[in-house]
């Protein structure tokens, strides 16, 4: 081999030396960016993961505030506790007119409570008929419940004879006179028929 030839050689390997170690910086240059990529993204999925919670726990004590606000808003609403009824308004005037006959008495009106509204409704008084000629039936079962207030007692309900047929009057609720004792209707056998007692009050 020339001269020429070895010259040739040489300047080959050094070019192929240079190529080699050229492509072996670029890889490193390369892999050494996308470490520092990832090094650079990796905080920032930390920062992420980090926050995260904060953002729920701050949407939790939203929640919890809401939760306490509807809570406490019904407590809040409730009803007081119910008042006693009013006592009732004074007794109405009324003019039962001529009697019918001898054998009638006149039964005064009252003010019966109403319980579902809570008021007084008045009931008119009536003539009736004080003498039967046989006893009445057996005293219907009434079942009053629970007293409106400790002012008030139930007067039971009486049979009424109309001279013809026996009718049913209902019990009411009725406040208590002081120092007085409710005396219930009642029929009492006199000279071979029955005479009506009208219920009273009888001061003590």
């Amino acid at each position: 081999m020339n001269l020429n030839g070895k010259i040739l050689v040489a300047m080959t390997m050094v070019l192929g030396a240079a190529a080699t170690a050229g492509c072996k910086t670029g890889t490193e240059s390369a892999q050494q960016d996308s470490a520092a990529t990832a090094a650079t993204a990796q905080p920032a999925q930390t920062a992420d993961l980090t926050a995260a919670p904060a953002k729920k726990s701050e949407s939790a004590t939203i929640q919890a505030s809401t939760w306490v606000g509807v809570k406490t808003q019904p407590a809040a609403q409730q009803p007081a506790a119910q008042q006693p009824p009013p006592p009732p308004p004074a007794e109405r005037y009324e003019s039962p007119g001529p009697r019918p006959s001898r054998d009638h008495e006149w039964m005064k009106g009252f003010w019966q409570l109403d319980l579902p509204s809570v008021s007084y409704v008045w009931t008119p008084g009536r003539w009736m008929v004080q003498f039967a000629p046989a006893a009445p039936p057996a005293p219907r079962y009434e079942s009053p419940g629970r007293p409106p207030s400790d002012r008030h007692v139930w007067l039971h309900g009486y049979w009424r004879w109309t001279g013809r047929e026996w009718v049913w009057i209902g019990g009411h609720w009725d406040t208590i006179r002081g120092n007085s004792t409710y005396v219930a209707p009642h029929w009492d056998f006199e000279n071979g028929r029955y005479h009506h007692v009208p219920g009273r009050w009888v001061r003590r």
